[in-house]
């Protein structure tokens, strides 16, 4: 959908999902198209439900095929001495094709520490695509939060 709009005349911004899960615009070039083309691109669904903010042991709503690679990611993000929401934030940083986020807050600490997550370096363009290799190709039922089917509790 995304590389059909990009044809459409006028188009300036998209928003679009991205993540370190969820990388199907880098991968199918999307990203570099909108460069090419000038268009400013935000990126939403940083945190994948929160499922990346933060480590938990629940299962969820989620698809259950979705939580070992939710598990590689926080395994990740400690490895690197990071929190979850360190390392999304910092990775999502690293391209430089996409200028700004939206990220959710229900309060206002909430709102606090995303501001304080953009005082960290982002990862380099290298290191942020050794993450994106690592979770290539996941299915959009996975990573597209709009096709779970469990029922929300």
């Amino acid at each position: 959908e995304a590389a059909t709009c990009l044809d459409a005349p006028g188009i300036k911004a998209f928003q679009i999902p991205f993540s370190p899960l969820d990388t199907r615009h880098l991968e199918s070039g999307t990203l570099k198209k909108c460069r090419q083309r000038n268009v400013a691109v935000f990126v939403r669904s940083v945190f994948l439900q929160g499922l990346l903010a933060e480590k938990s042991d629940a299962q969820g709503w989620w698809p259950d095929e979705l939580t070992p690679h939710v598990t590689k990611f926080h395994e990740m993000s400690a490895a690197l001495g990071m929190s979850g929401r360190q390392l999304a934030v910092a990775f999502v940083r690293a391209f430089d094709e996409i200028c700004g986020m939206v990220l959710g807050a229900e309060t206002s600490r909430q709102v606090e520490d995303n501001i304080t997550l953009f005082a960290a370096d982002p990862l380099s363009r290298k290191e942020a695509e050794r993450i994106a290799r690592e979770f290539h190709g996941l299915p959009e039922t996975l990573i597209s939060p709009a096709l779970w089917v469990k029922d929300r509790k």
